[in-house]
């Protein structure tokens, strides 16, 4: 037998089969989104925050609950981890994260001073980021440290034992710049002084950062089908181009692959609906030297 011949097609065929579709949104596959992710944390957070054996210790009554518990509804969880001063713990539905603010309410005081709370990670107080400039010129007095001391010793209404660094650039010859969270009375008080504080026989600067600082993870790091809600969605410029940034419910916020960013560039306006939500699949091997990220965009 031989080969069928391809039917030629009309002007207005072709014309019909190029004709772009309209964008109507995402796909829809998806119908319900209950997980959450919940933040156990101390209730002075983050003035005060959970060392890692402090959190594993929670862990360790969690479990213990767990195995002892009768409830008839299923307590089930995503995932655990411990990060920035708190045990994050994502509850697969509503039944379980209720079950978890009631069993660590009742765990009472598991260490000296322990006075914990279960909140929403979208809830978790966030504090203000602050840029310190300190001209000390030799790298063994850019320590933090004594820094913190001098500071705190020359400017009494900075509360420099809750200050956490998040981070520090040295330089030799010039000086040391460090990134702290602060607490609310330092901020107020560095508001008042024009951003300025006394340092030895000076007084520097301190460049504010606006608000907390938004960390944006890859979407890999997402645990793997499950819908996380999005509400709302924005472009962002880089090194390598333009990419698309999430924002979910929950507080987080990730990058999607490069590959999607014209597609979605035109689907914007809705995700602000909060209509919908994106569901991390995996790794795919296409044969590139990185693996592709698979994800799906549902309705919910």
């Amino acid at each position: 037998m031989g080969l069928q011949k391809r039917p030629k097609l009309s002007g207005a065929q072709r014309r019909k089969l190029q004709k772009p579709r309209q964008d109507k949104g995402p796909s829809l596959t998806y119908s319900e989104v209950a997980s959450k992710r919940m933040a156990v944390v101390h209730k002075l957070h983050p003035d005060i925050t959970l060392e890692k054996g402090q959190a594993d210790l929670v862990s360790e009554r969690l479990l213990k609950a767990l195995d002892e518990d009768l409830s008839t509804s299923p307590i089930q969880f995503n995932n655990s981890t411990y990060s920035r001063g708190a045990l994050w713990i994502t509850c697969a539905n509503e039944a379980t994260s209720v079950w978890l603010r009631g069993t660590v309410t009742s765990m009472g005081s598991l260490w000296e001073g322990a006075d914990l709370t279960v909140v929403e990670s979208k809830e978790l107080p966030k504090r203000p980021r602050v840029l310190v400039f300190v001209p000390e010129k030799d790298r063994e007095k850019q320590k933090e440290g004594p820094i913190l001391v001098r500071r705190g010793k020359q400017n009494p209404d900075l509360r420099v034992a809750c200050w956490h660094l998040l981070s520090k650039k040295e330089q030799a010859g010039i000086g040391v710049t460090l990134s702290f969270s602060v607490d609310e009375v330092s901020f107020r008080s560095l508001l008042k002084s024009h951003l300025r504080a006394f340092y030895r026989l000076g007084s520097n600067g301190r460049s504010l950062v606006k608000g907390p600082k938004k960390h944006i993870e890859k979407i890999k790091e997402l645990p793997q089908g499950i819908a996380y809600r999005i509400s709302s969605a924005e472009v962002t410029s880089g090194q390598f181009g333009e990419s698309i940034i999430l924002n979910l419910a929950d507080g987080q916020a990730i990058y999607l692959p490069n590959r999607v960013t014209e597609v979605y560039k035109r689907n914007l306006a809705f995700f602000a609906s909060q209509k919908y939500a994106v569901i991390y699949e995996g790794e795919v091997d296409c044969g590139y030297i990185e693996p592709l990220q698979s994800f799906k965009v549902v309705e919910i």
